[in-house]
């Protein structure tokens, strides 16, 4: 008896289930179209063998790590809760290798398509500016060509994100429909021509930074990131050029910043600060010779509003130095860029301690952080963790690397690409953090007083005193030669007066003939008599016997 009440229970129970399960269900075409976007994105682990919207494996991750998100989402609120629709499709990191799907319109309802970080090819599909999304995101993939004009056709859209793919061309006029979407991320691309002046006037938060667009005349205009977009080349060989109109005070050999903090000395080195606020596509040039750019906006965010900037929530250990106090972060991409930088090979020191997650045995201390690091457009370290590299939270870690600048010009970014944990502590934490940066030379630079384009004042000074030497030189074989004696006698007969003249005519005529005189006495012989001491001047020199002035005497 009691096994047939089991049995009957047991019965009620499948039935219900199998009610429960029906009762929620997903059209067939909806489900075909998923079958056929499996097909053309490279999507293999899609369980057709369960209900799409019931949340089950293979359409939902139970413990989704954020930016590896694997779920299609449904509202399944239509005709009293018994049949549902497609809202959202969120595959990101899922090593996606086919191409964008071009039939979102069998989805009437989708409103979010995010394949971020995955490896898909091809081009934009013309055929999404016909639906109405909210969010569009394929940043990190592979596609090509360019941006379809109908895209700007789409008005309920919120944020469109299509930063570092290869996608080429100008943008589409139609996009001028955007003007109110909260958040357009172009970076990473090779776009090219005018930027759209609707862009300057009306965008709320547009980052076209690296691209090949034309007019660059700044690095920030109002809420535009321009930084690179007018040059995808190597930076160490030019400075960029919304800071080529910047005059440099003078060449610059070192470079230190408190990343996120206020300034700071240490060991005789005097750290910048680096306190601006930031934003999804910021721009910041300091009073010196550095900036930062930062780019990218923390989806899912827990915090009130977005944070760039972080003072340490941890215990940090033992003799750790005030730079790791506080520290600059950024969701995607974070660059520091370094102009006015003299030619050579440069030590990069790169100051990091993880203070946003704890160490203890709390879920604050769950929380894993992975980023790139490139200089000067290298990858210098992949999936770079500061706490395994550090060995734990709230300690100091530094990482030192070679650059070499030829053109002026320093870059050093870090990128988060995707992996690691988003929510810990809280929903928005992750992507690249840094807490300080050093650049000293490899060697040793020229002096302060160094002219600007790299004269010492000791090669100067050499150059003034050769030429005084040489014009000296001049001055003494003109001299030599007599033209400056006859120049300066000539002029000086000019400047006398008719008596004067013949005064001086008269005193050159006597000296002739007391010269004459003194000539002739030198061939006396030295045995004669000479006239005794006397104050007249005639009686200086010696007379002749036979001389008709002593016969005159006698």
């Amino acid at each position: 008896m009691s096994f047939s009440r089991l049995l009957f229970a047991s019965l009620i129970a499948f039935c219900l289930a199998t009610f429960a399960s029906g009762a929620t269900r997903l059209p067939d075409d909806e489900v075909e179209a998923l079958r056929d976007m499996a097909k053309t994105i490279g999507k293999t682990n899609w369980n057709f063998s369960a209900d799409p919207c019931g949340g089950q494996w293979g359409w939902t991750d139970p413990n989704p790590v954020k930016g590896s998100e694997n779920a299609v989402s449904c509202d399944c609120s239509f005709s009293n809760g018994t049949i549902c629709h497609v809202i959202s499709i969120v595959l990101k990191t899922q090593n996606l290798g086919g191409s964008l799907p071009p039939d979102l319109g069998r989805f009437p309802y989708l409103k979010e398509i995010d394949f971020s970080r995955n490896y898909l090819n091809g081009t934009i599909p013309a055929e999404w500016g016909a639906m109405p999304l909210v969010n569009i995101s394929i940043i990190g993939n592979r596609l090509t060509g360019p941006i379809p004009k109908e895209i700007g056709n789409i008005s309920t859209l919120a944020i469109l994100d299509l930063s570092f793919n290869k996608l080429i061309g100008e943008i589409p006029s139609s996009f001028s429909g955007l003007r109110k979407a909260d958040s357009i991320y172009l970076t990473g691309n090779q776009l090219n021509g005018t930027v759209p002046d609707w862009i300057f006037k009306d965008g709320e938060s547009v980052d076209l930074s690296y691209n090949n667009f034309r007019n660059e005349s700044s690095c920030l205009q109002r809420n535009v990131n321009l930084f690179g977009s007018a040059s995808m080349g190597n930076v160490s060989g030019s400075t960029v050029p919304c800071l080529r109109s910047f005059q440099c005070p003078k060449q610059f050999y070192s470079l230190h910043i408190n990343c996120g903090g206020k300034e700071a000395t240490i060991e005789g080195n005097i750290y910048e600060d680096d306190t601006d606020p930031a934003g999804s596509s910021r721009f910041f040039q300091s009073r010196t010779n550095w900036g930062v750019s930062t780019t990218g906006h923390f989806m899912d965010d827990d915090r009130s509003s977005d944070s760039f900037t972080w003072t340490n929530a941890t215990k940090l250990s033992a003799n750790t130095s005030a730079l790791y106090m506080d520290a600059r972060l950024s969701p995607i991409s974070l660059t520091y860029y370094g102009f006015c930088m003299g030619s050579g090979s440069y030590t990069v020191t790169l100051h990091f301690a993880e203070i946003m997650f704890t160490d203890d045995k709390t879920y604050s201390s769950l929380g894993r952080r992975f980023f790139d690091i490139y200089i000067q457009g290298k990858l210098v370290q992949k999936d770079f963790s500061i706490q395994e590299e550090a060995g734990g939270v709230g300690k100091a870690i530094i990482k030192n690397f070679t650059a070499i600048v030829t053109g002026n010009a320093l870059e050093i970014r870090f990128y988060w690409a995707g992996k690691g944990t988003t929510g810990l502590p809280v929903r928005g934490v992750y992507g690249p953090l840094i807490s300080a940066i050093s650049v000293t030379p490899d060697f040793v630079p020229p002096s302060e007083n160094s002219s600007s384009n790299g004269i010492s004042a000791g090669t100067v000074v050499g150059i003034v005193a050769a030429v005084v030497v040489v014009i000296f030189l001049i001055l003494g074989i003109l001299w030599w030669k007599g033209c400056l004696g006859q120049k300066i006698s000539m002029r000086h007969d000019e400047s006398m007066s008719t008596d004067e003249k013949k005064i001086e005519q008269m005193r050159r005529h006597f000296q002739v003939i007391d010269e004459q005189e003194i000539s002739e006495t030198r061939t006396l012989s030295m045995e004669g008599p000479w006239t005794a001491a006397s104050t007249s001047a005639g009686d200086l020199y010696p007379v002749s016997l036979d001389s008709d002035f002593l016969k005159g005497r006698e």
